[in-house]
C-alpha cells in the first residue's frame, strides 16, 4: 500500500516484459499489520491502480482474491 510511484512503474515495466514473453504473472499486494483489516474494496482499488500502470494488453486469468497475506491475481497476455 505504501509503494512509491517509481517502484510501481519499474515493476509494471518488468511485468509487461514477462507478459510479452508469454509468461503468466502473479501480482500480489502484500499487507502487513492493520492493512489486512481494511475494507476489501479499498484494497482492491489499490491493486487495480497498479494494474492500470502496466503497459500493453493483458487479461486477468484469475479474479482478484484475498488470501492470508493480502490480495492476489494472475495476469496473462491477450492472444491475437
Amino acid at each position: 500500500v505504501e509503494t512509491g510511484e517509481h517502484d510501481m512503474s519499474l515493476k509494471a515495466k518488468k511485468t509487461s516484459e514477462w507478459l510479452a514473453e508469454g509468461h503468466r504473472v502473479r501480482v500480489d499486494l502484500f499487507l502487513r499489520g492493520r492493512y489486512k483489516y481494511m475494507p476489501f474494496e479499498f484494497l482492491k482499488e489499490r491493486l487495480e491502480r497498479f494494474l492500470l500502470v502496466i503497459p500493453g494488453e493483458y487479461k486477468l486469468a484469475e479474479p482478484v482474491a484475498k488470501g492470508p497475506k493480502g490480495l492476489t491475481t494472475v495476469l496473462e497476455r491477450v492472444k491475437k
